[in-house]
């Protein structure tokens, strides 16, 4: 919770910039929420030991790179390490 805001206010100047629309931006961290009362919840018990990936494609990856796009979303509900 920490940097949420900072982090709120990079990605929507990430968007306003040219280098946005050729970036394919990676947010990670080592674990999910702790301090929140999602963590509550048996989800939120799953999530707080499990890193946290989240991927933001530019728009035109799936123009140029269709098929990669959908190996990547047949991956999404897959357990890979």
């Amino acid at each position: 919770s920490l940097l949420d805001q900072g982090l709120s206010r990079f990605l929507k100047r990430f968007q306003t910039y040219s280098d946005a629309k050729r970036t394919l931006l990676i947010v990670m961290t080592d674990h999910g929420a702790r301090f929140s009362l999602a963590r509550q919840t048996p989800q939120g018990k799953l999530e707080e030991r499990l890193p946290l990936m989240s991927w933001i494609f530019p728009s035109s990856f799936a123009q140029r790179y269709p098929q990669a796009l959908q190996h990547f979303q047949a991956n999404l509900p897959r357990l890979v390490t």
